[in-house]
């Protein structure tokens, strides 16, 4: 198989599942965030367990649920 036949399968099979995901009720989330936080989320998944999306649905769970309070920047970083 050619490079560029397996690039065109790759590309399709990421469309494929970006579909079905989204028939599935799931919306896809790109966010930069600062390099310590990443590595934070990371180990606390590694401890936990849980993938980075399980953890990120935890998290607004526990807000949801008055567990936890967020506090932040008021801004629109976009």
């Amino acid at each position: 198989m050619t490079a560029e036949a397996r690039a065109s399968q790759l590309a399709k099979a990421q469309s494929s599942f970006r579909d079905r995901m989204r028939q599935n009720g799931y919306q896809r989330l790109q966010e930069w965030i600062p390099e310590n936080v990443f590595h934070q989320l990371g180990e606390l998944c590694k401890e936990s367990g849980l993938s980075r999306r399980e953890a990120i649905e935890s998290l607004v769970a526990a807000a949801n649920e008055g567990k936890i309070t967020l506090e932040g920047k008021r801004y629109d970083d976009r």
